[in-house]
């Protein structure tokens, strides 16, 4: 949130990813060399993870890799995107 409030868009996507992967590990409690995305939504899928949440969580980390990593890409923050994080971390968290 801090991020985006900043309008820090490098920050807002790091930390989106960051957070998210901190939900996954709580919940998968995966060893680092296991923290892979399409290991982690297998396993989700696999807990319970409701399929529209597993394909927004998909999603999610699509648009930060692609805000973080393409060459050239024009970052902005991104307040739906937070929102649905949001609610794929609750999701996680209830499984």
């Amino acid at each position: 949130r801090a991020a985006l409030l900043k309008n820090d868009a490098a920050g807002f996507y790091r930390s989106l990813d960051i957070a998210l992967w901190e939900v996954i590990d709580q919940k998968l409690d995966l060893p680092g060399s296991s923290q892979q995305k399409p290991r982690a939504v297998i396993l989700l899928a696999e807990r319970g993870l409701d399929p529209i949440k597993t394909e927004q969580l998909r999603k999610c980390w699509q648009q930060c890799d692609w805000a973080l990593y393409a060459p050239g890409a024009d970052l902005q923050t991104d307040p739906a995107l937070l929102k649905e994080a949001e609610a794929i971390a609750v999701a996680i968290e209830r499984l």
